[in-house]
């Protein structure tokens, strides 16, 4: 039958149930239907969320007079669509701009249009695409431009804002705190949120990214997340009863956990970066104590994320390492199966003792060479040794690699946990890979290779390979 001759049930939905599918859309496509026929033509106005993006109109190649015009373009295009909106309501509007110290008239204009709209969902965000980490603004107040107008303060019908390279940011003066359900800060000085934290009744989600100065965090929230943030000093505490999903990634601190229903937490990810590679660029090593101190006060979790440089921290301990077998179901290991991480991957299996899925996410290959081989080490052996001492074999279903590449040591860590089954009761189901995406047609060779050797060697478990 001709396809042409099919009904085209899209275009039979009414406008109102079309809206509501393009503002699922990012704000980018959702305008790029308007070329689809005479009736999407404005259509896309009536979408319930706005987002204005830098990225969209200013390509990163672009630099002087070029780059300004492309900025100036993207302003007016911004205004001109806000000039010609109708009184649709506007549940989520969106302004992401680097250095917009130059255009603040604009970019409030901008603000108080979402304003008027009574969003609910907000973000503003003028961290600039070159920033990696707290330090390249901290001590440079000039580079944080945009000021929270008034009117964002009182905004009574916001559950969800992003906040992001804002100066002189004042939680407390929101006239509704009780009403947020989701707050993202971003490279600001966040000195003192206790009260506004406590006063959110609401919260599910709070997450700080590359900010300074931060000392205690307190409130219902259900999610919290910490990236790459300078703490106030070596402890931080964590008052929040409810949490159910902590995740911290940046340098080594003492985590002070305060009344958390332990047995509530879900999942816990931990990131100290790469353990060498840190110490190599920074000249710097912290106590193995302190990490002592901080896995042995974590809450018991169902899930657990564990660093490469964790793993090596395990390696490196002189002396017994005193950590109580944690409850654990899902350990995902964030790993470059380095001889050096070999030992902390065995410590871990060995004090998870309900553990029943574990993943293997492959990380890319570390851009600085270090000698990470013991002379009397040897990788290619390592695995086979004591193969049945394990408490996780009774447990166990799932083993799960991700960006597969078929490398030895990849190799060598499956084939350990296939052949561990061999004796005994049989637990483990699957073994799954996920080849890593973008391999060239060589190294996808090796990669299925790898594979088809595990799958002939595999007399009770189901190895199975999918395309990432």
């Amino acid at each position: 039958m001709d396809s042409s001759a099919q009904p085209d049930r899209l275009s039979s939905l009414p406008d109102v149930v079309l809206i509501m599918i393009i503002s699922c859309l990012p704000f980018k496509d959702c305008v790029k239907t308007s070329t689809l026929s005479k009736r999407w033509k404005s259509l896309y106005r009536e979408t319930r969320a706005v987002a204005f993006k830098e990225s969209d109109f200013v390509s990163p190649s672009l630099y002087g007079d070029s780059r300004l015009y492309a900025r100036i373009a993207f302003l007016r295009y911004a205004y001109k669509w806000i000039a010609s909106s109708n009184d649709q309501p506007i549940h989520s509007f969106e302004i992401s701009m680097s250095s917009p110290e130059v255009y603040l008239e604009k970019i409030n204009s901008l603000v108080t249009f979402a304003v008027r709209k009574k969003v609910k969902k907000l973000v503003l965000d003028f961290s600039h695409p070159t920033w990696r980490s707290f330090r390249d603004v901290k001590d440079l107040p000039r580079m944080l431009g945009f000021e929270v107008p008034e009117s964002v303060y009182g905004l009574n019908t916001l559950e969800s804002l992003k906040l992001w390279a804002c100066k002189k940011f004042e939680p407390w003066r929101f006239v509704n705190q009780g009403i947020f359900k989701n707050l993202s800060l971003g490279y600001m000085r966040l000195p003192n949120l206790e009260s506004f934290l406590r006063a959110a009744s609401k919260l599910e989600s709070f997450s700080i990214n590359r900010c300074w100065d931060v000392m205690k965090i307190a409130g219902n929230m259900r999610e919290l997340v910490i990236e790459d943030c300078s703490l106030f000093s070596v402890q931080c505490s964590f008052y929040m009863p409810r949490v159910e999903i902590f995740k911290y990634s940046g340098d080594a601190f003492y985590l002070q956990f305060l009344n958390i229903d332990r047995n509530n937490v879900k999942e816990v990810h931990l990131d100290f970066g790469v353990y060498d590679e840190y110490n190599q660029l920074m000249g710097t090593t912290f106590p193995p104590g302190l990490i002592c101190q901080l896995l042995n006060v974590l809450p018991p979790t169902r899930t657990l994320v564990v660093c490469q440089y964790l793993l090596q921290v395990f390696q490196s301990f002189e002396c017994p390492f005193v950590f109580p077998p944690v409850k654990t179901q899902h350990l995902i290991l964030k790993t470059r199966l380095y001889p050096k991480e070999f030992n902390g991957i065995r410590f871990l299996l060995n004090n998870c003792p309900d553990l029943e899925t574990l993943t293997f996410d492959m990380l890319p290959p570390s851009s600085i060479v270090i000698d990470l081989l013991d002379p009397d080490f040897d990788p290619q052996t390592y695995w086979v040794q004591n193969i049945t001492d394990n408490n996780w074999r009774k447990t166990l279903k799932a083993v799960v690699v991700r960006n597969f590449i078929g490398g030895p040591n990849e190799l060598n860590m499956v084939k350990y946990f296939i052949l561990s089954q061999c004796e005994g009761e049989i637990v483990l189901e699957n073994v799954e890979l996920y080849v890593s995406y973008g391999l060239e047609e060589s190294q996808k060779t090796v990669a299925y290779a790898g594979v088809e050797m595990l799958q002939r060697i595999s007399k009770h478990v189901q190895v199975l390979v999918h395309n990432s």
